[in-house]
């Protein structure tokens, strides 16, 4: 071959456009090259019983924090200050601020809105103290054991 012929050669072989947009692929897809569906997925059916059992035990979310607080032998406090909720209403207090998701100046502000709907008024720190408190802690364990 002459050098003509190699220019040639070259001009013609050469790519025009860089490789990674050579490499791309059109917008318009051919039906047999489109990623399919994973086969794995669970039925709509298994999904939706899912969901209404998980709605109806939310339902009944009060009535196993009354039935594990039933169930805790409890003493009466004879000295000192009486408690400003009942144990019941500080575990519902309690997961009522975990299903805000705010933190503890937040739900304060929340309940705060809210108190004449649910009679609660207590601060932030009434909240924290929630997390430590081993009977509050005893009776969500239960709970859970009849969730």
């Amino acid at each position: 071959m002459d050098n003509g012929a190699i220019l040639l050669h070259r001009v013609f072989t050469f790519p025009i456009a860089p490789k990674h947009i050579r490499n791309a692929r059109s917008p318009r897809r051919n039906p047999r090259n489109t990623p399919k569906r994973p086969q794995n997925r669970p039925p709509y059916s298994q999904w939706e019983q899912k969901r209404t059992q998980i709605k109806e035990r939310l339902n009944n979310l009060p009535a196993y924090v009354h039935q594990a607080v039933e169930t805790i032998n409890k003493e009466e406090q004879k000295m000192g200050r009486p408690p400003k909720l009942d144990l019941e209403k500080k575990v519902n207090l309690f997961i009522m601020v975990r299903f805000l998701n705010k933190s503890n100046r937040m739900a304060e502000q929340s309940l705060h809105y809210f108190q004449p709907l649910f009679g609660v008024d207590v601060s932030c720190k009434y909240i924290e103290r929630l997390y430590s408190d081993p009977e509050v802690k005893l009776v969500l364990h239960m709970s859970l054991f009849y969730f």
